[in-house]
């Protein structure tokens, strides 16, 4: 059957765009409605929304505030379109975001009729020279009694069933498409990519998390990037909460002769151990050599742990410095090295953060005071890249985070990247802390 599809959504600056309004209605041959769809998403950030903004057409803030999420909205609309249904939308952009809110939150392919029914009105207007504009100008052109206001998902989509009806348009089935093959799953592909590789750490392209190489999260990734160092994975990205990576020892390939050793393939030699016993082993066993005239011979490494050749600094002892273990002796202390390094570098890093943010705490009071608010900062935290949880306290005793236009106007003026989320501060029974409360705290 066929379906009527109109969504609102905001686009940030950075091309992402955000749902507000969807709704759907299945219709029968002659366009009626059989059943329809409707839900109103709830903004990330109702506290900075811009509920002037067209996209929240028709409803109270407070009703946007009650709504589900996005991805509940996505995902309950498709669990309601039935596998033979066409969408039909008005034009192209309502198609491409939701073909990209489905690749957000579900997994497979969008195989989903949509058609855009834009152009098809526009053909049937023409032999009654009626120009070609807005769905609500056609609508108005064609004699027919709209309702208000524009934009609304629900009014939007009874416009395009009145102009159906009026204009006779009929409804012809899409040919069907040939089965695609199926391809290789990605959580099989992706183990494979990441049994192959080397990294301790790996991530999506344009991601902010990193995950370790073990995170069942990197099973879903359609590609994968990865570092051997912690501070190169780090950078701009934050640990995933599940896997949790932590500083790793770096993954470095076995020595030739540690290779050979476990395959069987060093080659075999006749020698004296020490004891004067003879013996045939792998070159790669012999670790050194003892010249002691009591009992000289060659050393491996269980006769040089039980001699204690080491720990004596014994003169007649000779080391073999070609021999595997020594190389593995190395390779470790190398590891360690670059391990005490990389936490060097993570507390460095750690510290220069907390200044920053201390900074911004700083910056921030004084917009606000500069402002005349009642409010105080408490400190200030990274959530993203460029998006950062501010905890306050204020002269009531509830949250009030959109009492702050002001401030929140100067920070995008001075900072347009920046995306501040703020947070009255609760205290342990879950009443709003004001400021009298705060600084009553502090003294003690």
């Amino acid at each position: 059957m066929f379906v009527l599809l109109d969504m609102e959504w905001i686009e940030s600056r950075g091309g992402h765009r955000s749902l507000t309004q969807l709704y759907a209605a299945r219709v029968d041959a002659k366009w009626n409605t059989i059943r329809a769809f409707d839900a109103l998403v709830c903004p990330r950030e109702p506290g900075t929304a811009p509920w002037e903004h067209l996209a929240f057409n028709g409803y109270a803030p407070a009703e946007f505030c009650a709504s589900d999420s996005e991805k509940s909205c996505v995902q309950r609309f498709f669990r309601w379109l039935q596998p033979d249904d066409v969408i039909c939308c008005w034009h192209v952009e309502t198609k491409n975001t939701l073909k990209a809110l489905y690749s957000r939150y579900l997994f497979g392919t969008f195989s989903t009729t949509v058609r855009c029914m834009n152009q098809k009105v526009y053909a049937a207007i023409k032999a009654r020279e009626i120009p070609a504009r807005s769905l609500y100008k056609i609508a108005e052109a064609c004699g027919l009694s709209t309702p208000a206001p524009e934009h609304q998902s629900s009014n939007d989509v009874a416009v395009m069933q009145m102009l159906f009806q009026a204009l006779e348009l009929a409804q012809s089935k899409a040919p069907k498409r040939a089965p695609a093959k199926e391809p290789i799953p990605r959580q099989e592909q992706n183990a494979k990519i990441i049994a192959a590789s080397s990294y301790n750490y790996l991530y999506a392209p344009n991601s902010e998390i990193f995950h370790c190489r073990n995170c069942k999260q990197l099973l879903r990734v359609k590609e994968l990037l990865g570092s051997v160092y912690y501070q190169t994975a780090s950078q701009n990205r934050r640990p995933c909460k599940l896997c949790h990576p932590d500083l790793q020892p770096i993954i470095d390939r076995p020595s030739k002769e540690d290779a050979e050793a476990e395959t069987g393939k060093s080659e075999l030699v006749k020698a004296r151990l020490l004891g004067n016993q003879c013996v045939i082993l792998p070159q790669t066993r012999i670790v050194g050599c003892c010249h002691n005239l009591l009992h000289p011979g060659k050393l491996t490494k269980r006769l040089m742990t039980q001699h204690n050749c080491l720990g004596k600094n014994c003169r007649y002892f000779e080391k073999y410095e070609d021999a595997g273990y020594w190389k593995e002796c190395d390779r470790k202390k190398e590891q360690k090295r670059t391990a005490k390094q990389l936490q060097r570098m993570k507390r460095e890093q750690e510290a220069a953060t907390e200044t920053i943010l201390q900074n911004l705490a700083e910056l921030f009071q004084s917009y606000i005071d500069d402002a005349g608010y009642a409010m105080q900062i408490v400190r200030v935290d990274t959530e993203l890249t460029n998006r950062y949880r501010v905890f306050y306290v204020s002269e009531y005793p509830f949250a009030d985070g959109d009492r702050f236009p002001k401030f929140l106007e100067t920070v995008r003026f001075f900072f347009p990247d920046y995306r501040l989320n703020l947070r009255h501060i609760r205290d342990v029974d879950g009443h709003f802390v004001t400021i009298e409360e705060y600084q009553q705290r502090a003294r003690k």
